[in-house]
């Protein structure tokens, strides 16, 4: 099952809403799906290769029940009046529901001839809900999701192709790849469901299975940088890109460690690597750009910046990063002309603070107070706007106000304003 059209999974997104009616249909909020099924094995199938293509046709035949089951509550019709969904909608929800699921084993019996297995999908509505959520709006790891979805495909037609020609070997390869697929798939169901512990499991389990599991080194490396664990998230995105280069958000990711580790030229390098399979990524080019700036190569800053405005004209930070970059390169007119347009997006004390600043050093100096009295009435715990206030009250002889804002920024917990204040204002 596959989602063509880039634009499904966007329109996918109303999903979420429909998850969320569900949450009034009965009292109950879970529900679970089960089914059983049996077949007669080949000679050469195990009961775990028989396990693996019973859960495989069971999960197929629940996971659609699952979405004939939101399909019969009439929602579709309410949340897509306009438009048409490319393709069936049981089969996009099948889909998603799939990487969001576990199945669990209620009983199974082999007999080394005929295999027989029951089995179960619990759907908490609520956890349901934000699972689905979670995928929709983390767009790098529904590009995981999809290639996944896609390998998963690829195993099981080498198990049927060689469970019909009898190619023992290949087919105890590609039953080794597909536990190690199903692993990670419980990894990822663990990792949206907020369980990181349970996913840590099923993603070492699923290396163990198959050490060239690039997912599953790639969501490990996600756990870690959540923890703080820097290092090793690095370590577990370049193994994720050794085993699966394809994986380019691996690059993106593990440039953002090296950012925070202040290895800038490593970011760099990685968001090269990453742009030149995605060339559109808005964060890419904030990324980069950021890092471009700490090693002073602000030309190199404000280009990144610009075309990261390109991408997303209403996001206020490509404009106060490129504004940003211009006041480095004491270019104060067109930085105060970023910092103005990115408050048509976002009012906050540090974007009027910085206003402040470039009016400061264009000698502007009513134009700086006013600005940093705007940040301090967005926030009165600004403390810089105190600070840099009452400079500008002092250059101007107004020791009274200057001597008050030091004051402030001193009770707010600023050193450096209570020294000033003792200096100047006893």
């Amino acid at each position: 099952m596959k989602l063509k059209n880039q634009e499904d999974w966007a329109k996918i997104a109303l999903l979420v809403l429909i998850c969320s009616c569900l949450l009034v249909q009965g009292n109950a909020q879970v529900k679970t799906f089960v089914r059983e099924i049996s077949f007669e094995a080949t000679y050469f199938d195990s009961k775990l290769s028989c396990r693996a293509k019973g859960m495989r046709e069971l999960r197929e035949i629940i996971l659609n029940e699952v979405g004939v089951y939101i399909e019969n509550e009439q929602i579709l019709e309410t949340t897509e009046k306009d438009g048409v969904f490319t393709q069936d909608f049981s089969e996009q929800i099948t889909t998603l529901t799939a990487g969001i699921t576990r199945s669990k084993i209620i009983d199974e019996t082999w007999n080394g001839k005929d295999y027989w297995l029951k089995a179960a999908i619990t759907i908490n509505r609520e956890d349901f809900r934000e699972s689905l959520q979670r995928l929709l709006t983390d767009r790098r790891q529904m590009r995981l999701f999809k290639r996944t979805q896609e390998r998963l495909e690829l195993v099981e037609a080498k198990l049927d192709s060689a469970r019909k020609v009898g190619e023992q070997q290949a087919f105890i390869d590609a039953l080794s790849e597909n536990w190690a697929i199903i692993r990670h798939q419980n990894g990822v169901a663990s990792l949206l469901s907020g369980d990181t512990v349970d996913a840590l499991k099923e993603f070492n389990a699923a290396i163990d299975l198959n050490s060239k599991m690039a997912e599953s080194y790639y969501n490990i490396g996600l756990i870690s940088m959540q923890r703080g664990n820097l290092i090793n998230a690095i370590q577990e995105f370049t193994a994720a890109i050794l085993s699966g280069p394809e994986i380019v958000d691996s690059y993106y990711n593990r440039a953002s460690c090296r950012y925070e580790l202040e290895d800038y030229a490593g970011a760099i390098s990685d968001i090269n690597m990453f742009t030149q399979s995605i060339e559109s990524d808005f964060e890419a080019f904030i990324l980069r750009g950021n890092a471009k700036g700490k090693l002073n190569d602000y030309s190199g800053a404000v280009n990144d910046c610009t075309e990261a405005i390109k991408l997303k004209a209403d996001d206020p930070r490509g404009y106060y990063n490129r504004g940003h970059e211009r006041y480095k390169m004491k270019k104060y007119q067109l930085a105060k002309s970023d910092f103005l347009v990115a408050t048509k997006f976002e009012e906050s004390a540090l974007i009027y603070h910085r206003i402040g600043d470039c009016e400061g050093m264009m000698q502007n100096l009513s134009e700086a107070i006013s600005n940093y009295s705007k940040a301090i009435t967005l926030d009165p715990s600004y403390v810089r706007s105190y600070v840099s206030r009452g400079f500008i009250h002092s250059i101007r002889g107004n020791f009274r106000k200057a001597c008050n804002d030091w004051r402030t920024a001193a009770s707010l917990g600023d050193v450096k304003s209570s020294q000033l204040a003792k200096k100047y204002c006893n």
